[in-house]
């Protein structure tokens, strides 16, 4: 299945399409810190060794992901920037209730 092209008309639509991408960026890293941030801590959190040890595997998947995204973000910024646009950071605050 192919992608649909993206046609980007004038400048303020690639404004646009980046404060739309700036926006994703900003809330999936914001949800993979609030969950890295979430995870219980070692046996003062009543974890055993071994329940410890693998929480701290997922703290550190978790962190390097949001790092990722940090870096997206900051690309984005860097194209919005060079196109004399103002980065966005817009987010929900957290945690949401599901749906």
């Amino acid at each position: 299945m192919t992608e649909p092209r993206v046609v980007v008309a004038h400048r303020e639509h690639l404004w646009w399409l980046l404060a739309e991408a700036a926006q994703l960026e900003h809330m999936i890293m914001c949800q993979y810190l609030y969950a890295e941030f979430s995870l219980k801590d070692g046996r003062r959190d009543g974890l055993t060794a071994g329940q410890a040890q693998a929480v701290g595997r997922w703290r550190k998947t978790l962190h390097e992901i949001a790092v990722e995204e940090m870096l997206h973000l900051a690309l984005v910024s860097n194209l919005m920037t060079a196109i004399g646009a103002a980065p966005v950071f817009g987010r929900p605050n957290f945690p949401q209730r599901s749906g």
